[in-house]
């Protein structure tokens, strides 16, 4: 054999530089034997042999390197640039149909700005028209054209918050930190990835929007109903499928209906992508005929009296769901009891526990939780995407519309007993803060609608009790002193003091919570009168020197102080601080009193007397807590304040910068104690240039 022959990983024939060097020594070794004029081994040594072979090896080498070159270009140019380095999009459908127009319209308006600039493109239409499913479709095209993509779940804050700080995770950026600051040091990382694609979907208040968006570049896609996402950009308006799209859906999903069958089913529901897409499922679990499908579908109510555009223009939507929950629970009767109890959630991706992840709600063993998800995701009610559970808000909105009152309240009832399964972590583990923001939209959904509901009726869940009650503490512990917080404390409170009466531990809780939400609110008569009754009847209920009745004490003396009633104040505070012999000096409880005392003393003008409180708190709490706990800082900003006063300016200069720089970095630079903190720094650097 005069050649050597190989295969590249492509399948090419290469030809070894061995099989090159040997071609000169066979050729010289047949022309020498066959004339006999020179001798093998004069020839073997012959320096011109030599500077040929070399030469031809050196050739092949380099033709070589080139090919193999060519070929990693013809690579890379085939697969892109590979997908997007950091990406959490969610599963691509695999039904997704048509649409080729809106995404070359997505396409051209995301790509044709400057580089450096912000480029925002919503999608805007009615509910079960797509839009999200074509955002998703979108962003698993173009990929590879990012270094990072991203979706962003946007119908509440809390929602938008847990996604960001999970990118935040994935860049590097530590979640030791309150949001706000996390999220402050995000916007400056992803300064550095200006290819990066942002979704925010099912925005639905623009003003949240706002402030969770990076500062400037990149790009964003933004899906929505609201009106007001034309203030941000021109809207694409996302309509029903053109008629030749809707068949190609339906027939995804629907394989075996003939042609005409096919049609009949169209004129029935309309070119509703969400109707399709159950339609379509229910037809291939069924097995049933058109003739008998269309029957079924006229003989439930067209629209519930549920006023919402969507069903105004697709009654049939409501027929197709009425006959989804009666086949799923003629399937499984639990599985079916399960849907009505979702149906009184959030809109928004519920966590479900399976396998080795078992931070969700529990439906069961693995077997049959993966048999519940596969039942609601066979019939088009809900989509499952990793063990999350998501259903569409019209369709839980014609589900709750269908229950009688009796379904309706052993469906709050499981619904409750559902998100109580959830084993969320401590209430001040700043690490169980991302799970347990997921759940905040379906605790409040929840509340909502058990609000809406005669509650004399039945007791609320115990477990579920405890579950909302932790949850307000940790709002309040995370710095989310929002609407949110303040209309979860109030509902809960009223719903609870009907059911159980004012005196229940459980309502006192709630009404301890509702005081610290109007309190951050700066509702401060409303704070104190609700801070005093809670602190009237846990005395009565609980004793002097419960753990309660002290931090409840401690909250109506700030209350006290802001509405400028300081005597009283340091006189509640003196009255509780007996009880440290009982609990003992380093008690959370018996800390934040001689922290209120302090800060009493201190508008009062007993500064060295706040100094001391201040100080010694300051030392326990660095040794309890550390150095970066919000409380640890709180104790830090209030001494620097005393130190201030008493004419220690560089002490106080010290201490505030070290306070405020921690604070920044844990807490956010929007947070109010860092606000005040940078206050109170400005006030000490005016002090000493000669300026206060």
């Amino acid at each position: 054999m005069l050649e050597d022959v190989s295969r590249s990983g492509r399948g090419h024939r290469v030809v070894s530089p061995v099989a090159v060097a040997a071609v000169p020594v066979g050729i010289g070794l047949v022309g020498n034997l066959a004339t006999g004029t020179v001798e093998m081994k004069a020839w073997w040594w012959a320096p011109a042999t030599w500077v040929v072979t070399g030469l031809l090896v050196a050739v092949t080498v380099i033709v070589q390197i080139r090919q193999s070159r060519a070929e990693a270009d013809r690579d890379e140019s085939e697969s892109g640039r590979g997908a997007a380095q950091i990406t959490n999009l969610p599963a691509r459908n695999p039904y997704f149909t048509g649409r080729t127009a809106l995404l070359d319209q997505i396409h051209h308006r995301l790509r044709s700005s400057d580089r450096n600039g912000d480029t925002v493109v919503p999608l805007g239409g009615m509910g079960g028209v797509g839009k999200t499913q074509l955002a998703l479709e979108y962003a698993h095209r173009h990929a590879d054209e990012y270094t990072v993509v991203w979706w962003v779940n946007a119908e509440t804050a809390a929602l938008a918050t847990t996604d960001l700080l999970a990118l935040a995770e994935r860049l590097g950026i530590r979640a030791t930190a309150a949001p706000a600051a996390v999220l402050a040091e995000l916007w400056t990382v992803l300064a550095d990835h200006e290819d990066r694609l942002l979704i925010f979907d099912n925005v639905e208040d623009t003003a949240l929007w706002g402030g969770l968006r990076p500062r400037s570049g990149g790009r964003l896609l933004i899906t929505g109903r609201i009106t007001a996402l034309r203030r941000l950009a021109p809207v694409i308006e996302v309509c029903e499928m053109p008629r030749a799209e809707s068949r190609g859906l339906l027939r995804s999903r629907a394989p075996a209906l003939a042609p005409d069958d096919l049609e009949r089913v169209l004129d029935a529901l309309g070119d509703l992508p969400l109707a399709l897409e159950q339609a379509g499922c229910f037809l291939a679990e069924t097995g049933l005929d058109v003739d008998g499908f269309l029957d079924l579908l006229a003989s439930h109510p067209a629209g519930a009296g549920l006023d919402d555009p969507t069903l105004d223009r697709h009654p049939g939507l409501a027929g197709m769901v009425a006959a989804g929950r009666a086949r799923l629970r003629a399937l499984d009767a639990s599985t079916g009891e399960l849907l009505d109890q979702i149906s009184f959630l959030a809109p928004e991706q519920l966590p479900v526990a399976a396998g080795s992840d078992q931070r969700g709600v529990r439906l069961g063993n693995t077997a049959t939780t993966l048999r519940k998800l596969a039942l609601l995701t066979a019939l088009g009610l809900a989509r499952n995407d990793g063990q999350r559970l998501l259903a569409h808000r019209l369709v839980q909105a014609l589900l709750r519309s269908a229950l009688s009152e009796a379904e309706r309240a052993t469906a709050l009832a499981g619904a409750q007993r559902l998100l109580a399964t959830a084993p969320l972590g401590e209430t001040r583990d700043m690490a169980a803060w991302p799970a347990r923001a997921l759940f905040t939209p379906h605790i409040q959904a929840l509340s909502t609608h058990l609000t809406s509901t005669d509650t004399a009726s039945f007791i609320e869940d115990e477990q579920f009790r405890r579950l909302v009650i932790d949850h307000l503490d940790y709002l309040n512990t995370s710095g989310q002193h929002d609407p949110v917080a303040l209309a979860l404390a109030g509902q809960t409170r009223r719903r609870w003091t009907a059911a159980l009466g004012r005196d229940h531990p459980d309502v006192l809780d709630a009404a301890h919570a509702l005081t610290t939400a109007l309190y951050w609110t700066d509702q401060l008569e409303a704070a104190f009168t609700c801070g005093q009754d809670t602190l009237e009847r846990r005395r009565r209920v609980l004793g002097e020197d419960h753990p309660s009745t002290i931090r409840t004490a401690n909250n109506l003396a700030f209350c006290l102080m802001r509405l400028g009633r300081h005597g009283q104040a340091r006189d509640l505070c003196l009255a509780m601080a007996g009880h440290r012999r009982t609990l003992g000096d380093d008690h959370p409880a018996v800390l934040g009193t001689a922290f209120a005392l302090a800060a009493a003393n201190n508008r009062l003008g007993d500064y060295a007397e706040a100094r001391d409180l201040d100080l010694d708190v300051l030392e326990r709490r660095r040794r309890l807590y550390g150095e970066d706990h919000p409380d640890t800082l709180r104790s830090a900003r209030n001494l620097a304040h005393d130190l201030f006063h008493l004419g220690a300016f560089e002490q106080a200069l010290r201490l505030q910068r070290d306070t405020l720089r921690r604070q920044r970095r844990v807490l956010g630079d929007d947070h109010p104690d860092a606000r005040q903190s940078a206050n109170d720094l400005d006030i000490t650097r005016r002090s000493l240039a000669g300026e206060g």
